[in-house]
């Protein structure tokens, strides 16, 4: 699995166990509880790689948004491309490049970009992988 992917499983369940701990609500929270409460949150970061967003941005620079990808994946592109300009804007004589590398590396994303049936999925098998993992080594 693509590093990206993986720390995005990683920090997407940090964030379930986290709106978990801060729930305060009277009954504990369900499971589409928490998913709809870190979806509607910040992610730690854009999961995405530096040569994925510059060839893609790339792209978009010179024949617009792909059409054949899905709403969230789209919003990330344009989320991630206000970034890059506004980064550069901040820091005259800064190339896409370095801005790039900058936001990629040190800045957080305003979604984790997937979709409540992604993340319920994504949940249920990370939780299911390690409920197995954690039998494996109590027998």
């Amino acid at each position: 699995m693509n590093h990206t992917f993986q720390q995005r499983n990683i920090d997407f369940m940090k964030a379930v166990r986290r709106a978990y701990a801060e729930w305060d609500g009277p009954q504990p929270p369900t499971v589409d509880q928490l998913i709809k409460k870190v979806l509607g949150g910040r992610a730690p970061r854009f999961y995405v790689s530096f040569e994925t967003a510059y060839k893609t941005l790339t792209y978009i620079d010179r024949n617009g948004l792909p059409k054949n990808i899905n709403n969230l994946r789209k919003q990330m592109w344009v989320d991630l491309a206000s970034r890059v300009v506004e980064y550069m804007t901040r820091h005259p004589g800064c190339n896409r490049a370095r801005a790039l590398i900058e936001i990629i590396e040190n800045q957080d994303a305003p979604s984790f970009y997937i979709t409540e049936p992604t993340a319920r999925s994504l949940y249920y098998r990370i939780t299911s992988l390690t409920a197995a993992t954690t039998q494996q080594h109590a027998a």
